[in-house]
């Protein structure tokens, strides 16, 4: 088990697991769009406890998808060490996701996960046996670690966005 902040994530994963993560990561974006298909503008942008708004935490979600991605291909690759995040969020802070329709945000954030999904279903049994080291967790991971890592990623973000939908539905 593995502490990030107040998460702990269990980066224990056999082989097996692949088909279950892959599909996990593949879904992810497809039932968010479906959750929020009817989520009013009033509620998708507001900041709730000054934290990121519903477009914010999608817009995150996107811009963090090329991270994924070269992430998994460092690890293909053979690198020593994995690319490094931008841990201030400085992008998604910067970007104004709240001025862009929802449908386009859910909509990229599908076609963006389509492309790592793809690059996943490209990679080779050799690959999975690779491992390279993870900036801040300081530790190797594979890709099979990798991708569990981002669907906890992703769970944490949809328990955010929930929260937003359960405290301003009424309001």
């Amino acid at each position: 088990m593995t502490s990030i902040g107040h998460r702990n994530f269990d980066l224990d994963i056999d082989n097996y697991r692949y088909e279950d993560s892959l599909t996990r990561l593949a879904y992810f974006p497809v039932i968010l769009k479906q959750l929020l298909e009817n989520c009013r503008k009033s509620i998708a942008t507001v900041k709730v406890v000054g934290k990121w708004s519903i477009h914010e935490n999608i817009g995150h979600l996107i811009l963090l998808e090329k991270l994924w991605s070269s992430r998994f291909q460092d690890i293909k690759g053979g690198n020593q060490n994995m690319s490094s995040a931008d841990l201030n969020n400085f992008a998604t802070d910067q970007a104004s996701f709240n001025k862009y329709p929802l449908n386009n945000l859910t909509k990229s954030l599908v076609h963006e996960r389509d492309q790592t999904i793809a690059l996943l279903q490209n990679m080779n049994e050799e690959d999975f046996l690779k491992t390279s080291i993870h900036p801040r967790l300081n530790r190797p991971m594979s890709i099979l670690e990798l991708m569990h890592f981002v669907s906890e990623h992703d769970t944490n973000h949809m328990r955010s966005m929930l929260f937003i939908i359960a405290n301003t539905e009424n309001n």
